[in-house]
Order: structure tokens, then C-alpha cells, then sequence
């Protein structure tokens, strides 16, 4: 009987024994697969850092450069329109003044 007992004792010490060493096992593949995380999160804020804010600061700037060309631009087609609806008026008034010479 203690015989049977000392054996299920060492069954049971040799199931946990196997357990343990599974849990072990799998324990080490989540750090490794955390360390491999932690790796691609590392790297993604360097392309962050490095690549993806350059280049939008660098966008926001010819953005700003590109309205202020833009403004001046807008000012003088402003400019030409006036000027071309005085030239149209102009064109007008010496229209009916030559007709009226050719009367």
C-alpha cells in the first residue's frame, strides 16, 4: 500500500515536473515574441522620428511657401482684373467716340 502511494506521489511529482517545463517553454516564446515587439516598436518610432515628421514638416513648409505665392498671385490677377475693366471701359467711350466721328 505505502508502495502505491510513493509511486501515485511520484506520478503526480512527475506530471507537474512536466507541466512546469511546458509552462517554461512557453514562457520563453512570449518573451521572445515580446522582445521581437518591443524591437518592431523601437524601429517604428525611429521611421516615425526620422522619416514620417521630416517629411511632413517639409510639407507644411512648401505648403506655407506655396499659399504666400499663391496670395501674391491672387493680388495681382486682383491688379490685372482692374486694370482690364478699365481698358474694357476705355475701349468702350473711344468705340462710340469714333462712331460718332464717322457719322
Amino acid at each position: 500500500m505505502e508502495d502505491n502511494v510513493t509511486q501515485q506521489i511520484l506520478d503526480e511529482l512527475k506530471d507537474i515536473k512536466n507541466s512546469q517545463a511546458k509552462l517554461e517553454i512557453g514562457q520563453a516564446k512570449l518573451e521572445a515574441g515580446q522582445s521581437k515587439l518591443e524591437k518592431d516598436v523601437r524601429d517604428i518610432f525611429l521611421k516615425l522620428e526620422n522619416i514620417v515628421e521630416p517629411s511632413i514638416q517639409a510639407l507644411h513648409e512648401g505648403h506655407a511657401a506655396h499659399t504666400e505665392i499663391i496670395r501674391r498671385i491672387e493680388s495681382k490677377v486682383d491688379r490685372l482684373e482692374m486694370k482690364v475693366d478699365n481698358l474694357d471701359t476705355y475701349v468702350i467711350v473711344h468705340d462710340e467716340k469714333l462712331k460718332k466721328l464717322a457719322q
